[in-house]
């Protein structure tokens, strides 16, 4: 919820959420919405998609991904530290069942 708030998306145009690596894998996102860890109304969007960073690398190193395409991606990625965030601190506590 807080990526949402911050991208400014409208969720109903969300068609999928990609579940990464190990965590992700495991993740039941039906329970991780209850919990509060996923939306509840994109749980069932919800795919886990493993290891990405390994097989971007592994798709990079066999020359089925381009170097401008990582570039491309690369360019438009932004590191977005949750606990710095207004909106992740008053979800978080919001979401806590005490």
């Amino acid at each position: 919820e807080t990526l949402i708030e911050r991208s400014g998306i409208d969720r109903r145009r969300i068609d999928r959420v990609c579940l990464a690596g190990g965590f992700g894998y495991r993740l039941d996102p039906e329970k991780a919405a209850v919990i509060g860890l996923l939306p509840p109304d994109l749980a069932a969007k919800a795919t886990a998609v493993g290891n990405t960073a390994l097989q971007g690398a592994a798709a990079f190193l066999s020359g089925s991904l381009s170097e401008e395409n990582l570039r491309t991606a690369a360019a438009g990625a932004e590191e977005i530290v949750l606990g710095n965030e207004e909106a992740f601190q008053r979800l978080y506590i919001s979401y806590m069942n005490f």
